[in-house]
């Protein structure tokens, strides 16, 4: 089969530039181009050839310009579909490669000889990060564009000019590079407009945050062939930068030091570069629910400060002495001044704190309702299911069997 001039060039070019084996292939699952750099397990082409048919599949199924594909065994492949080409319609496939750290609990799928041929296999395949991808289906997208150029080389000695004198060349060495400044100055506008929205809790900017804010901080060439360690670094650096920011929305110390902690934890334990991904956006949408839960900037500093203690302390027992006390002001100051900005009253407000409680307890656990009422600062039981009644229309055991 005949395949064009351009795509024969896109494929070479593409291959020295990428590093990455290319194939051209017809419908038919047939190979009609190949560049290898990495060279195949022959235990391997089975699997791979199935891999070329759902890309196609993939493909007729729903028009794309690019398509990832990862496999079972963790091998992704890049394809790209070119239609108007002289032999029909073609697919241009880049890989295997790895997106994310290789599992090598797979390989108890081989025999001993077969493992080790894999672990010096996959050692060999090159592990991109996701903005590395992007930028290479960005260029096969291109590809067919791409033309032989005539190569003209000179040197420095064939240089008609004059050629600036040393301290000329160490002056322009130590300009600034305006293209480089630009990115550093447009990624710190981006963060401080995502802190901006997590300090409102808008959370509806999440999806223009993961679009545009990870695509100009990849910090790839910072540790290269490691994607996995540059997204977990990444995370790390958000989840710090998320915090400070839902501290500037009224989230009291207590609530972000706990969910600070528990991303941290987190982030170390997740060891694939999709799950890192959606963890980075359930990072963003809780820190905004966070803010949106605890805003108190509509406040007196005195209702602000009574509203985070009971948030903090509402599982003790409590009453409008030692909440005063806590606040250095006079009970009935204290219970004036919260029902003016509140609307509720501060026995109302812990209420209804200890009683959202309350029904994740009775949705997940399998608690007695007097445990539950005992650990929530309730004297007894039949004063914890009134209350619970009068919050939500029906008394604990139906809530549970309803869940």
């Amino acid at each position: 089969m005949k395949i064009s001039n351009n795509i024969m060039e896109a494929c070479t070019t593409l291959f020295y530039l990428n590093d990455l084996n290319i194939y051209v292939v017809t419908e038919k699952d047939s190979i009609v181009l190949s560049f290898e750099h990495n060279r195949l397990p022959h235990f391997l082409s089975v699997m791979q050839k199935e891999n070329f048919v759902k890309l196609w599949e993939e493909a007729a199924r729903q028009r794309r310009q690019c398509y990832l594909y990862r496999n079972e065994l963790g091998l992704s492949y890049l394809a790209e579909l070119f239609e108007k080409e002289i032999s029909g319609t073609i697919m241009m496939v880049h890989g295997p490669f790895l997106d994310q750290t290789p599992d090598f609990g797979q390989m108890a799928l081989f025999n001993s000889n077969k493992k080790i041929v894999m672990r010096e296999f996959l050692g060999g395949l090159k592990l991109l990060s996701r903005s590395k991808i992007q930028s290479m289906a960005n260029m096969i997208y291109c590809s067919p564009l791409l033309q032989h150029v005539d190569l003209y080389t000179f040197d420095e000695h064939q240089s008609y000019t004059n050629p600036p004198i040393a301290a000329d060349k160490f002056k322009l060495l130590n300009q600034s590079d305006e293209a480089y400044d630009n990115l550093i100055a447009l990624r710190y506008k981006l963060q401080r407009e995502i802190m901006f929205a997590i300090s409102q809790g808008n959370r509806e900017k999440g999806e223009w945050f993961f679009n545009e804010i990870v695509k100009f901080t990849d910090f790839s060439e910072r540790i290269p062939n490691q994607p996995v360690r540059v997204m977990k670094n990444l995370c790390i650096i958000f989840n710090t930068l998320f915090r400070i920011a839902a501290e500037k929305g009224g989230v009291p110390p207590f609530f972000l030091h706990h969910i600070s902690e528990k991303f941290a934890i987190k982030i170390e334990q997740v060891n694939h570069l999709d799950a890192l991904v959606k963890l980075l956006v359930a990072m963003y949408s809780e820190y905004c629910e966070l803010v949106k839960h605890h805003q108190l900037s509509g406040y007196s500093l005195l209702v602000q400060k009574a509203v985070n203690f009971l948030k903090i302390h509402y599982m003790q027992p409590l009453n409008l002495e030692k909440i005063s006390r806590c606040c250095f002001v006079h009970p009935a100051h204290l219970s004036r001044q919260f029902k003016k900005e509140t609307g509720a009253t501060l026995t109302d407000f812990l209420n209804k704190l200890r009683i959202d409680e309350a029904k994740k307890n009775l949705r997940v656990e399998a608690l007695s309702i007097e445990l539950i009422a005992e650990n929530l600062g309730f004297n007894d039981a039949s004063y914890f299911s009134r209350v619970f009644k009068k919050e939500t229309g029906m008394s604990p055991t139906k809530y549970r069997n309803l869940q």
